[in-house]
């Protein structure tokens, strides 16, 4: 038995409907063969129709070599080792379970990995002995591990391999699995306009910090009056956002009998590094913008300053959406000689604010100088970008149409097939009305970045008479495939279709050709109809 080698769970085979974690080897004509992670590396295969329930426009996008990926098992034939797989069928919530149980294995695997290389014990008897004992009795061995931290009995009913194991094992787990402090936030508003004022909201502030014990802490830090954050640093979550919970309550208690009031701005919950950083970001800036304004100032100072003053005022009601003069009175005495300074930076704040960007850019455009007038040519060409790229993918665009595989309906002339011919792509439900003659686009199952053009021969449940290099004379299309080949094998020209590759998914159809563009003397609608080609195709009855 290997010493670092061995599947995760005590089933050799993993059973049918479960989800599993994949690694992706390689992809074929016929789908993706990928190896279970969990299950020492065994075969599986992804056909092409489980990958998406919506139509492939690029494999790549959907499924890369290498990366790994949360499938559902559908099939296992235990004697032969094959493993029948699909991608569709899995929904967000099942991949955040798989991958939680993953990580939980990952991490019993390298454990056990440790002190299989460290006592050189067999890895597989390690999890006979240990790993799926617990898992039966505790759900996962990892939990039982982290429970053996504190809880030394987890290992009553363990039977070691030797000493020189449970010591490792034991010492091993006791540095990688120690719990780390979790920082638990929440943040209130406390305000109290009654004669107690800043000493009532002291008092209830404290009674948050009096909750203090040796497990939690809880500190009050002060952002801008009237926004505090309350913080409490445990090794357990859960028990960090209780006792927030309770000191805010405390707070409400305290300074609503105080005639005051205590608004929660966020529920407890537990923060990371990043949030503590815009914590201190924030604090940063309401500390700046105290020192720049003073409340002391007096109406003594410049015009100027005033009316920039008035000008933050204006904007600041502007954003909350209350009505600029029923708020701002300004003195004559201070405006009179900048009446048109006001109005034109009452008028640039509001629009701003409002988010009325283009009239904004047409009063620069018409005052400003050339680098202006091109920044609102770019602003305006700008915003139809996302509206061309949704039109691309959704709608239709152009497809160049090369070699000699659709001659003589598209490359029209046997002299010009080393030339491209433009035709128009119907992207916008393709699939709806398909019928035999039509012309369609797809990503060609023995290329994958490829996007082929063929014409329909034959739609599920037909019998095709096939073309060689098809191995059978006859071949029935499977439900939700299509039979297509180019025009040019008729007259002797080389076709890559489904005489090579077999029947194709649906769900690899891009889009329908429906018009010719380029060159000019074929430019016109694709009468598709009016394909006659001699009878190959046995219909389905439907």
């Amino acid at each position: 038995m290997s010493l670092t080698n061995c599947r995760f769970y005590e089933e050799k085979f993993p059973e049918i409907d479960s989800f599993v974690m994949v690694n992706v080897k390689q992809i074929a004509e016929m789908g993706a063969y990928v190896k279970l992670l969990e299950y020492d590396n065994i075969d599986g295969m992804i056909l092409l129709s489980e990958l998406s329930r919506r139509r492939i426009r690029s494999i790549q996008k959907l499924i890369r070599v290498g990366r790994n990926e949360v499938v559902v098992v559908l099939r296992v034939d235990k004697e032969k080792g094959y493993i029948d797989l699909s991608k569709r069928r899995v929904s967000p919530e099942d991949i955040v379970k798989c991958e939680e149980r993953y990580n939980k294995s990952k991490m019993v695997h390298s454990i056990m990995r440790h002190v299989a290389e460290k006592t050189k014990t067999p890895i597989e008897d390690l999890y006979e002995r240990i790993g799926w004992p617990l898992n039966k009795k505790y759900g996962h061995a990892v939990d039982a591990f982290k429970l053996s931290i504190t809880n030394p009995d987890v290992w009553a009913d363990v039977s070691f391999p030797n000493d020189a194991v449970a010591d490792e094992i034991k010492s091993y787990i006791g540095k990688r699995l120690t719990p780390q402090p979790t920082k638990v936030r929440a943040d209130v508003e406390v305000t109290c306009f009654g004669y107690e004022g800043i000493d009532a909201v002291k008092n209830a502030l404290r009674t948050a910090e009096a909750r203090n014990t040796a497990d939690t802490q809880v500190k009050v830090k002060l952002v801008s009056p009237p926004l505090y954050v309350l913080t409490s640093t445990c090794l357990e979550k859960h028990l960090g956002i209780a006792t927030l919970e309770a000191a805010i309550i405390d707070i409400k208690k305290n300074i609503e009998a105080n005639g005051g009031s205590c608004t929660v701005k966020m529920e407890p919950k537990a923060v990371t590094e990043n949030d503590d950083a815009e914590l201190q970001a924030l604090m940063e800036k309401r500390a700046r913008e105290n020192e720049e304004v003073s409340g002391d100032e007096s109406m003594s100072e410049s015009d100027e300053n005033a009316i920039e003053s008035t000008t933050q005022n204006v904007a600041a009601y502007v954003m909350q959406g209350y009505d600029v003069a029923d708020h701002i009175e300004p003195s004559p005495s201070i405006f009179q000689p900048h009446t048109q300074k006001y109005k034109l930076a009452q008028e640039v704040v509001a629009n701003m604010a409002l988010g009325r960007l283009p009239p904004l850019l047409n009063r620069f455009r018409a005052r400003g100088p050339f680098i202006k007038q091109t920044s609102f040519i770019l602003f305006n060409f700008i915003t139809w970008i996302p509206a061309v790229i949704w039109f691309n993918s959704n709608v239709g665009d152009v497809v160049w149409i090369q070699g000699g595989s659709m001659y003589p309906y598209i490359n029209t002339d046997i002299n010009r097939t080393a030339k491209k011919d433009a035709c128009w792509k119907n992207k916008w439900e393709p699939l709806e009305g398909l019928r035999r003659g039509m012309i369609v686009s797809f990503w060609s199952p023995a290329h994958p970045e490829v996007e082929a053009v063929k014409r329909v021969i034959g739609l599920e449940g037909d019998v095709v008479f096939t073309r060689k290099p098809f191995p059978n004379p006859r071949a029935t299309v499977p439900a939700g495939h299509i039979w297509v080949e180019g025009d040019g094998g008729h007259y002797g020209k080389e076709t890559l279709d489904s005489n090579t590759y077999g029947p194709i998914p649906m769900n690899l159809v891009t889009g329908r050709v429906t018009y010719a563009l380029w060159p000019w003397r074929t430019f016109g609608p694709i009468n598709w109809w009016e394909w006659k080609p001699k009878t190959r195709v046995i219909k389905a009855k439907r």
